[in-house]
């Protein structure tokens, strides 16, 4: 258990320190992580284990403070009817109060979920989906999109996107048909890896979504989706761009909670250990 806790703080610290631009160009040394660890308190690093929603309010900087999160997740109440200017001092005052430089996440995927850019004044028109700016220009227009995130969110002071969203679906009726590239795996796993290498060429990190993949199944947030698929369906299909985005240098995914019956038939793939730490092939 201790390992496991120390290999995330270490995945978290170097990730944190990193997508800072202006603090770090690059993944610390694992001598500096180690002795950041050592230096850190037992509430301190429980609290690096942690990426809330951001309270947003005025006690902000005392919550901050005092339990030292690994960062916040954003959402679009956060950004609505603010400047760029008010942002910036928004994020910057939330750094401020931190020990040790915050994740700042949003979710900007394009299309549907689209935190930051639904704001007239943050960005001149909301970000058009993967899907359709991929249907429309191919990888060039994909890159050139994703450079464009990546500008706006990084002048904002946000580090982190809660994106790319790598699940495969070809059907129109399915529930994260919209959010997804609309494509088959192969092409979906090259899409994938461009949109990451992307990222990491301009110093904002990414989350692959929703591992081991969201395939067909209904939206977990309305009720309990359960994946009756056998295993070998997932390694042909759904592992393949989460593979490519890890070997184009992810440094983090998200869970989904949909039930993986080849997996773990008991629990949601985010509260099973073996859905969460199960590998892409």
């Amino acid at each position: 258990m201790k390992q496991a806790i120390s290999l995330l703080l270490s995945l978290i610290l170097g990730v944190g320190l990193r997508t800072v631009a202006d603090v770090r160009p690059a993944m610390l040394e694992a001598a500096e992580i180690q002795l950041k660890k050592e230096a850190m308190t037992l509430e301190e690093k429980v609290g690096q284990l942690f990426l809330p929603r951001c309270p947003g309010g005025d006690d902000t900087p005392a919550l901050t403070q005092r339990l030292q999160p690994a960062g916040y997740t954003l959402y679009a109440s956060d950004f609505a009817a603010k400047s760029p200017d008010q942002v910036r001092t928004q994020l910057a005052g939330y750094q401020a109060d931190a020990k040790i430089p915050l994740l700042l996440a949003v979710d900007e995927e394009g299309g549907s979920v689209v935190r930051v850019s639904s704001n007239p004044q943050l960005a001149a028109a909301p970000f058009d989906s993967p899907q359709n700016v991929y249907a429309q220009g191919g990888l060039g227009a994909l890159t050139q999109d994703t450079q464009n995130k990546c500008a706006l969110l990084l002048d904002l002071g946000i580090n982190l996107n809660l994106a790319p969203v790598c699940d495969i679906s070809t059907n129109p009726s399915d529930y994260m048909y919209p959010r997804t590239m609309g494509l088959p795996p192969e092409e979906t796993a090259l899409a994938i890896a461009e949109t990451v290498r992307t990222m990491e060429s301009q110093g904002l990190s990414s989350t692959l979504k929703h591992f081991p993949g969201y395939g067909s199944n209904f939206d977990t947030h309305t009720g309990i989706s359960i994946d009756d698929r056998p295993y070998e369906t997932l390694q042909n299909q759904d592992f393949k761009p989460f593979q490519a985005g890890i070997q184009a240098g992810a440094p983090s995914i998200l869970v989904s909670h949909n039930i993986m019956a080849s997996i773990d038939p008991q629990r949601p793939a985010s509260l099973s250990p073996p859905g969460a730490q199960h590998p892409a092939g």
